[in-house]
């Protein structure tokens, strides 16, 4: 995960294959800074980046992936580019990266309809329509029927 000094925010996202047993195996992931989104400074307590990292988690509830991984800097995207395959639900938890339930998790297991080259990923707040939340780009190729797992971490910090 990318995290220097200046880092307020990141976000990493991780893909893995699952074989007819259940077992995951990490496939690839991608690294975000998205300082710009949320810089909090010094003011926020411990109790204040846990209860972001929550509201975080409370508000976005659905996964989707995409075939379209450019424009990955377009902060004025309200879905991803070329979405594919329906949206699927979250199951989300906390863990702790740097002050206790700082960090929101989002995990999804979701089956290929087609043999595609995922290139985009997204996070959003409701199972159509609505806002997406988070997007990321990268290169994931899946076969049709495969089962794959994501992972997203979104970690809130000082820096």
């Amino acid at each position: 995960m990318i995290k220097d000094e200046n880092t307020k925010c990141s976000d990493q996202l991780e893909l893995y294959r699952i074989d007819g047993e259940g077992s995951w195996t990490l496939g690839g992931s991608t690294d975000s800074n998205i300082e710009g989104v949320c810089s909090l400074g010094d003011a926020f307590t411990n109790y204040g980046i846990a209860d972001f990292a929550t509201y975080i988690s409370d508000k976005y509830d659905y996964g989707r992936v995409g075939t379209d991984g450019t424009s990955g800097s377009d902060y004025t995207l309200t879905d991803l580019k070329a979405p594919i395959m329906s949206r699927v639900a979250f199951t989300k938890s906390f863990d702790t990266t740097y002050v206790t339930n700082d960090t929101a998790i989002f995990t999804a297991i979701t089956t290929s309809t087609g043999d595609y080259t995922l290139a985009e990923f997204g996070i959003h707040d409701a199972s159509s329509g609505g806002n997406m939340g988070a997007r990321q780009t990268g290169s994931w190729s899946v076969v049709d029927g495969e089962t794959f797992g994501i992972i997203w971490r979104i970690v809130v910090s000082r820096g």
